[in-house]
């Protein structure tokens, strides 16, 4: 109810911050995000000590990525001249500017009131907060009821009016005055104080809206809107409705106020690292030299860390030294070592992983070798098979090999088998082959099988019968199988 004065006149509202008393309190902190990168360097390890230090040359032009713990690959670069790399953003997060919506409802109240709610502060790692626009909308509802007590008819008006005050950061009283008017024609006093009849009338909820928007974008008020606390806002209300004539009139008014506070952040979003667990992998090892140790932050990683990688863990501060060692190959002095090992690559007719008689070595493949030998230097040789599938490595140290098998495309990979000093065999790969001094390992065989699509199958079945091939021999199989073209001149077609 509105408070009124004895002789129906309104009373003047004592009012402090527009009569609303609003009052703000302590905003959240502030949190700021600082870039963080992730950096380091390729370089040659002349010492094999597995850091990076004087005498060691960077390699540039290796390629590098690193990659987040969802596997994703966020980054992509290579190693510049000084043989340096550095990641500091996340190439996955779309730049495109975002708005992000945050609303407040105060539900219709008798007024004179002050109420205080808060929206959460914009998430800095989201991006950066340009701007902030805070629109205010009130509805003021008076319920008025009017009886004339005047001898003679007069016209009689309703207000509904008042204000609606909201207060935050950046914002010291944005105010709504919502006004709506109603009239009755009334006839001078029927005798009945029933607001009705021709004397009276009520009105019934006589509304009014008002609407203001406030955008802010100074340093200082996006900074009270940035972080990981709350804004508060207070929204106070307080009414002046009131009906009026020329003559004697009796009212009864009363009053609520219903508002709504809609904030948009405006952001660019974040496209720095976050923090977080990431993995460095050198997707590509340089050309002409083997893998050396890698080193974190000047301590070098152990064997058991996958091969080209790196993990790391990045928090607020730069992490550097992520280092990728490399080393030159060493070729062994056949002056001073007579070690050997040595295989064969053919095809394997019925897929038994032994070399038979009759099945014919494969051409042309190439066969490498690597590891360490007894003075912890690295080696890597490389063969290629002759015309009976055979390779061989010679004049070795002792050390621990590995022998690969570049996979021939017109072939698919069948049974390989260990040979005489024994190993680990795995998809064209014989590992941990241990050579001693002056050792010769042999049977180190790489077996293959003809392709389902391919018409070698059929010219295989009439070489085990002795029948001469039907046709001529494509490229592919003069390279790969020369016992084929021995086979096939031996065994003319009849004209």
């Amino acid at each position: 109810m509105i408070p009124r004065a004895k002789d129906g006149r309104r009373r003047r509202l004592n009012r402090t911050s527009h009569g609303l008393g609003l009052s703000l309190g302590t905003l959240e902190p502030r949190m700021m995000l600082t870039a963080s990168t992730i950096s380091g360097y390729v370089y040659h390890d002349a010492n094999g000590d597995g850091l990076y230090g004087p005498g060691d040359n960077p390699i540039a032009g290796s390629p590098i990525q690193l990659v987040n713990s969802a596997k994703m690959v966020v980054g992509s670069t290579t190693t510049d001249a000084s043989g340096k790399y550095q990641f500091s953003s996340d190439g996955t997060v779309q730049t495109t500017p975002g708005s992000q919506t945050q609303a407040l409802s105060f539900a219709a109240t008798p007024t004179n009131y002050t109420k205080s709610a808060t929206i959460p502060q914009f998430d800095p790692s989201l991006g950066t907060l340009t701007s902030v626009d805070v629109t205010f909308a009130g509805t003021l509802a008076s319920q008025i009821r009017v009886e004339s007590r005047d001898a003679n008819p007069m016209t009689v008006t309703g207000h509904t009016e008042g204000t609606l005050v909201v207060q935050a950061p950046g914002i010291a009283d944005l105010m709504l005055r919502p006004t709506s008017t109603v009239t009755f024609p009334a006839s001078a006093y029927d005798g009945v104080p029933d607001f009705g009849g021709t004397s009276g009338k009520d009105f019934g909820n006589v509304s009014a809206d008002d609407t203001k928007s406030v955008t802010l974008t100074t340093p200082g008020d996006l900074a009270a809107y940035t972080g990981t606390g709350t804004v508060p806002f207070s929204v106070g209300a307080a009414s002046s409705s009131a009906a009026a004539g020329p003559g004697n009139l009796l009212t009864e008014i009363s009053s609520t106020a219903a508002a709504t506070v809609n904030v948009v952040y405006h952001y660019l979003p974040q496209s720095d690292l976050k923090p977080g667990r990431y993995t460095i992998v050198q997707t590509t090892q340089p050309d002409g030299y083997l893998q050396g140790s890698n080193s974190r932050g000047g301590v070098v990683l152990p064997k058991s860390t996958p091969v080209n990688t790196i993990p790391v863990t990045l928090a607020d501060s730069d992490l550097t030294d992520n280092n990728f060692g490399e080393l030159l190959p060493v070729v062994a002095s056949a002056a001073q070592h007579s070690g050997r090992l040595s295989g064969s690559v053919y095809l394997d007719a019925n897929n038994d992983g032994v070399r038979e008689p009759g099945e014919f070595g494969i051409a042309t493949v190439n066969v490498t070798l690597r590891g360490r030998d007894d003075s912890n230097r690295p080696v890597m040789l490389s063969s290629t098979t002759d015309a009976n599938g055979v390779y061989q490595f010679n004049d070795l140290r002792p050390g621990m090999y590995t022998i690969t098998e570049a996979q021939p495309r017109i072939f698919r990979s069948g049974r390989d088998t260990v040979g005489s000093l024994g190993g680990q065999v795995s998809r064209n790969r014989f590992s941990r082959v241990v050579l001693r001094d002056g050792a010769q390992g042999a049977n180190y065989n790489f077996g293959e099988r003809t392709r389902p699509d391919c018409t070698l199958a059929d010219i295989l079945s009439r070489v085990d019968r002795g029948l001469p091939l039907r046709s001529n021999l494509g490229p592919n199989l003069q390279r790969y199988l020369p016992g084929l073209v021995i086979y096939n001149t031996q065994h003319p077609r009849r004209s």
